[in-house]
């Protein structure tokens, strides 16, 4: 699979995810193994300098110093709110900055003849932008989760991991889609 990259990115938000509960134990578990799983898969990208993995790194091991070092106990109860808020200005910052974060994956699956090409912008601008909307999305879920009232709130809470799987379908779905499109195209003109 070609954009495994990506995917393996997004590895420790996920295992923090199905890993986190309600407790602060649970809490503390999961991001010692966010931190873990974003040391390992992501050794060689965190050497390149890739956002998405520092960005990783940084928030879930600053988190867990925070709370087990330093004793500031109030984060767990808001890190999914900062998380997913993190993940958000990340995805819109570098959208606002002209580097969407996914051309980094991107460029380790297209021929560097095409990295100029419009095309791979665009391309990358609309998976950043649809990050970025699942990350706001998951931001307001988990701000729901936290301060919201009734069974919508404890539905709210266990929903974010539908979304990103919405958005992991997606990153898998939509290069291939593209490509398919592109090579289409080229056999017509030929």
């Amino acid at each position: 699979m070609k954009n495994l990259g990506i995917l393996l990115g997004f590895l420790p938000l996920i295992v923090f995810g199905i890993l986190s509960g309600n407790t602060l134990e649970s809490t503390q578990i999961a991001l010692l193994a966010a931190v873990i799983v974003s040391l390992v898969v992501g050794y060689k990208t965190l050497k390149r300098g890739f956002y998405l993995n520092w960005v990783n790194i940084l928030m879930f091991a600053g988190a867990l110093i925070g709370i087990s070092v330093l004793h500031i106990t109030a984060i767990a109860d808001y890190i999914s709110i900062v998380v997913y808020l993190v993940l958000t200005l990340l995805a819109f910052g570098s959208l606002l900055a002209g580097v969407p974060f996914t051309i980094q994956y991107a460029k380790d699956m297209v021929d560097k003849s095409r990295w100029n090409h419009p095309a791979f912008k665009s391309v990358n601008i609309l998976m950043t932008s649809v990050w970025g909307a699942v990350f706001l999305i998951n931001l307001a879920l988990a701000t729901y989760a936290k301060f919201g009232a009734g069974s919508f709130a404890s539905v709210a809470g266990g929903a974010h991991l539908a979304v990103l799987a919405i958005g992991l379908v997606f990153t898998i779905w939509y290069p291939d889609h593209i490509q398919k499109k592109n090579r289409e195209h080229q056999s017509e003109s030929s």
